[in-house]
């Protein structure tokens, strides 16, 4: 019998598509600093940058960043039901708070079952690796 169920994303697979994705905004990150002098405008341009490009990107035909995509990777509710644009902005909005706890918020997916971060726990969302 076929193994039904999810196999979830291993930490160092998530860390080595984030690590992609942050890659892929490094171009629009450079054309911007260039044409805005003052930081703040940089950074609340930069953070909605790449608000747009994860939520954009997970509720797309992809299910995730294209640093997922490279991984064979998949952003998912937990309880399989539709992933919704809502909750695509929740989970990426709340990544902030990952980061504000000193990356504890993105260390959690190395020490519970589902690989969940905090992000992904306050969406109810999961990262997957899809049955092929």
């Amino acid at each position: 019998m076929a193994n039904t169920r999810p196999r979830y994303a291993p930490f160092w697979s998530r860390v080595l598509a984030q690590n992609l994705d942050l890659l892929v905004l490094l171009a629009p990150a450079y054309l911007l600093s260039t044409f805005i002098n003052h930081d703040i405008i940089f950074y609340l341009l930069m953070l909605c940058l790449y608000l747009a490009y994860h939520t954009i990107a997970e509720i797309s035909s992809w299910r995730g960043s294209l640093g997922k995509k490279l991984m064979r990777m998949e952003v998912t509710s937990v309880g399989g039901e539709a992933y919704m644009p809502q909750k695509a902005f929740v989970r990426n909005i709340s990544k902030i708070l990952s980061l504000i706890l000193c990356s504890a918020g993105f260390l959690m997916a190395a020490f519970n079952r589902r690989h969940q971060t905090l992000h992904d726990k306050i969406s109810g969302s999961v990262v997957i690796i899809p049955l092929q």
